[in-house]
């Protein structure tokens, strides 16, 4: 089995709190953490310009639905916690995620952005039926990492496990959320694309 680009669809330290909507925004300079946990209640987080996150994490909860991550800069987070009860955490730049993207509660909608995971440790963590990650556009979650010969690989525990005798190279993982049409019937809300650097007698399966 070769896979060009595959698409399987399926069926079937310091806080900034309030209770009223508020911003950190960065817009000169930078800001760099220097302690392990920042939590943002009820927050918009704004990069203008440079934001180092060491080896921290940055928590975002609260009740508000309308609170997002956004800004001209792209920003990269070291672990990324979206806590935010039964609502919506939204998506309005591009992002990196090194380390861990934790859900614990509610849902991060990345409307038309992208998550890109990192190569060596990215993942995700703690998605179930009430608390995941979707988007109401085209955002995707990306993954790039080296395959050879994989067993049962979960690139990122993004959810579909890829096996191979082959040595696949530097592959692109992506996971979108947007329902496609198979006939008369229609996709859950959820696809995935995997694009292998080598693509030559992979005899290569996928499991989702």
């Amino acid at each position: 089995m070769n896979i060009k680009t595959f698409i399987m669809l399926l069926a079937v330290g310091a806080s900034v709190l309030s209770h009223a909507q508020s911003y950190l925004t960065i817009n000169g300079g930078q800001v760099v953490m220097t302690g392990n946990v920042v939590v943002l209640e009820n927050t918009n987080f704004v990069n203008d310009a440079t934001f180092e996150a060491q080896d921290g994490t940055v928590i975002f909860k609260g009740s508000d639905n309308s609170n997002s991550i956004s800004g001209t800069n792209a920003t990269a987070f070291n672990n990324l916690t979206v806590d935010k009860s039964s609502e919506t955490l939204w998506l309005a730049s591009d992002i990196e995620v090194d380390k861990e993207l934790e859900m614990v509660s509610g849902i991060f909608d990345l409307d038309s952005y992208y998550v890109t995971l990192g190569t060596d440790f990215g993942t995700l963590i703690g998605e179930d039926s009430a608390t995941y990650i979707m988007a109401s556009d085209s955002g995707e979650i990306i993954k790039v990492l080296a395959l050879d010969a994989p067993n049962s690989a979960n690139p990122g525990n993004m959810g579909i496990e890829i096996t191979s005798t082959q040595n696949l190279g530097s592959t692109t993982v992506k996971r979108g959320h947007v329902a496609h049409t198979i006939g008369s019937e229609t996709a859950i809300e959820r696809y995935f694309s995997v694009e292998p650097t080598n693509n030559t007698d992979l005899e290569a399966t996928v499991k989702l």
